[in-house]
């Protein structure tokens, strides 16, 4: 509002720009002097870019023979690129096995051994004698067996408990 009082104050700035817009209105509806270009003339005239195929040629073509299935193939896909696939993971370098310690029995020697389930396998082993990979059984009690790994690592299983230990993998 404040740009309309001042056009009504300054007649002569709102005649100029009335002016400019006319003059700018006549240049463009003159086209300023320039036309549309003139194409040349095509030198001979288009033939009929159609071309004559007969009924039995079109049954031809739509018949369910003349298109061919498509089948699966075992050819790579070719929107599928393994560029960005992560690498393999290493292989494992431990595995975890479950035991259970179930009891001991004693020789009149004074020897023990004792009753252990390693997965699935139910082992006798003596003092000292590996169970799996690097575990040893160091120690026979009643109600605990304790087994050392060569890293000097101690598991305690306790009588007829699981006890997941992880061992060296083969």
């Amino acid at each position: 509002m404040a740009m309309l009082k001042a056009l009504k104050r300054d007649r002569w700035i709102a005649t100029l720009l009335l002016a400019g817009l006319l003059t700018l209105l006549v240049l463009v509806l003159s086209d300023y002097g320039i036309g549309l270009p003139q194409f040349p003339r095509p030198a001979r005239e288009s033939e009929n870019s159609l071309i004559p195929i007969s009924e039995a040629q079109l049954e031809e073509l739509l018949a369910p023979g003349g298109v061919p299935v498509l089948r699966s193939t075992n050819l790579s896909n070719p929107f599928f690129t393994a560029h960005f696939q992560p690498p393999k993971p290493p292989p494992p370098t431990t595995r975890k096995v479950s035991m259970i310690y179930q009891g001991f029995f004693q020789s009149t020697d004074g020897d023990k051994q004792a009753f252990v389930r390693v997965d699935d396998a139910n082992l006798t082993v003596a003092l000292g004698a590996p169970i799996v990979a690097d575990l040893n059984v160091s120690e026979i009690e009643v109600r605990t067996l304790t087994v050392t790994n060569s890293a000097s690592r101690t598991n305690v299983l306790e009588f007829n408990k699981t006890v997941s230990v992880e061992v060296p993998a083969p």
